[in-house]
């Protein structure tokens, strides 16, 4: 997991950027150290992560009047939702609220006569709901948190890791360049993948199948390959807290801080819990 990629961190690095396979491999994982600091304090991850999750039916989390169930944890897009053994049609039975918004972290029944407690209650059964889920926290996931980059070379099966696209180091969206980088998340048709080394002479990325939960599968030659970019900011804290770590690693003489009563190191940037403070309270866009 990775919230900024091996170019972004080595920007941070201004002149010192790395120039081998070694270094980048070191840099890479300061960016995995860095993004999971963000998971562990927010408290959830900040990318979409497919799963399957299950919640009980209390009344803490239960509105029967606006028919509303609310969750503990941000998701960025509904796949299914089971109750007690009955499993939900999204769209027609149940839908994200509030609707068109992301993330999201309450479910409604669509329909006026449907209610948590009782229209599927079997006594054979919890009271539970599953959530099948894309979790995660990214504003504006829909209409930002994708982008397009280019467009798979060649079909690829279900197995294969090395994927062809048109410009390995073609601008972005942004204008910059290179497009892809290893550490990125990107998606073909519904499958996600991690870039793990790029060959910018061949147009070749190697990658990691089935990332985040999703299952990897055919994918024919001309598809859309997207980018998932974290939000600006997340993106920013993250490649310059690897970078603070990459160069100061072997320095063990460090202090104690204190955040929200958890003792973290002082290396913990400053910046990158300015960053997650400002999200700790997010109601929606």
């Amino acid at each position: 997991m990775a919230y900024a990629s091996l170019e972004e961190a080595r920007r941070e690095l201004k002149a010192d950027t790395t120039t081998n396979a070694t270094e980048d491999i070191k840099l890479l994982r300061m960016l995995d150290v860095a993004s999971n600091r963000m998971n562990h304090v927010f408290g959830q991850t900040l990318e979409p992560l497919r799963q399957t999750r299950p919640f009980y039916l209390r009344p803490d989390r239960i509105n029967s009047y606006e028919r509303l169930f609310s969750l503990d944890k941000w998701f960025l897009a509904l796949n299914s939702v089971t109750v007690y053994n009955t499993a939900l049609t999204v769209g027609t039975h149940v839908e994200s609220y509030v609707n068109g918004y992301s993330p999201y972290r309450t479910l409604r029944l669509k329909r006026s006569g449907d209610d948590w407690y009782s229209t599927w209650a079997d006594g054979d059964y919890t009271a539970t709901v599953y959530v099948g889920a894309d979790w995660g926290f990214r504003p504006y996931y829909i209409t930002e948190g994708w982008r397009h980059a280019d467009y798979l070379g060649a079909d690829i099966n279900a197995v294969v890791t090395a994927v062809s696209v048109g410009e390995v180091d073609g601008a972005d969206w942004e204008n910059r360049k290179p497009r892809f980088s290893p550490g990125q998340l990107i998606r073909i048709d519904d499958e996600w993948m991690r870039v793990l080394e790029t060959n910018a002479t061949t147009d070749v990325l190697t990658v990691r199948r089935g990332e985040n939960g999703s299952t990897a599968a055919v994918h024919t030659a001309q598809t859309c390959v997207e980018i998932f970019y974290p939000e600006d900011m997340i993106r920013h804290t993250v490649a310059r807290h690897a970078a603070l770590l990459y160069k100061r690693r072997g320095a063990f003489d460090t202090p104690q801080g204190d955040f929200g009563g958890a003792a973290y190191p002082r290396d913990l940037e400053v910046e990158l819990l300015d960053t997650l403070q400002g999200y700790m309270h997010y109601v929606g866009p």
